[in-house]
């Protein structure tokens, strides 16, 4: 089995300076948390088990945790550093028992739970780091995870399938990052960005909405929507039926 890693040096200990070069980061996890309230609407003194798969430093998890005064949130990543981050900057929300964090990767780590465990599996920026055939796995999973009624919902880099589109939004996107990056001297941060971001376009890596949407679907996911996008970054959901 195949842990992917792609965080490590600078990208993890910069990780936060990142929202700067994406001016719709803030938009894009505000319809995460606001499809996770309203889809839950209902369920409002119910406690909502969920999972969040590449915490990071924890920008995700204040919004998955902000959407449900009663919901839990496990969150993991495979990166060391990310974990000490959101330990840190969450650490209230850990004390207070609605968080607890772990190292682990991605399929490891859903491999240990049984069958309709959790009412919600959220990401963000997370899923496009996966090769494709990794991924598809990990939606596999997420499925079986997710009781009857549950939401998985994804705020992350879905690529256009138009090609010529696809990468005319990728060099407005690094031009994002020499702006962001460059007035403050954080050159081989900037470097390292840019390489990761080209590679997120190649061919068995780029996360393309159609085979996305396709593969959540052929998986067993009823309702899937892209709820969102602008540019190269979107936000999906998908429901497991009762």
């Amino acid at each position: 089995m195949s842990t992917y890693r792609r965080f490590s040096g600078q990208m993890s200990d910069d990780y936060d300076l990142l929202t700067r070069a994406y001016p719709e980061y803030g938009k894009l996890h505000e319809i995460l948390a606001r499809t996770i309230s309203g889809f839950f609407e209902d369920d409002k003194q119910r406690e909502i088990r969920a999972l969040e798969i590449g915490c990071g430093s924890g920008i995700t998890s204040s919004y998955i945790l902000g959407a449900r005064e009663a919901l839990v949130l496990e969150a993991i990543d495979n990166e060391p550093v990310m974990i000490g981050k959101i330990a840190e900057n969450l650490r209230k929300l850990i004390r207070q028992g609605r968080l607890k964090v772990r190292e682990a990767g991605a399929l490891e780590h859903l491999y240990t739970f049984p069958d309709d465990f959790f009412d919600l599996i959220a990401t963000g920026f997370t899923f496009h780091n996966f090769t494709t055939r990794y991924r598809n796995d990990v939606i596999r999973e997420v499925f079986r995870c997710l009781r009857p009624g549950g939401l998985f919902v994804n705020a992350d880099k879905y690529a256009l399938d138009d090609d010529e589109r696809r990468f005319e939004e990728l060099g407005a996107q690094l031009n994002r990052f020499f702006d962001a990056f460059v007035p403050l001297g954080k050159y081989d941060l900037l470097k390292e960005w840019v390489v990761h971001n080209v590679a997120d376009q190649a061919p068995g890596h780029a996360m393309k909405e159609k085979e996305a949407l396709s593969s959540m679907t052929g998986t067993g996911f009823v309702e899937v929507k892209l709820l969102y996008r602008h540019g190269l970054e979107a936000v999906v959901k998908g429901e497991k039926s009762n």
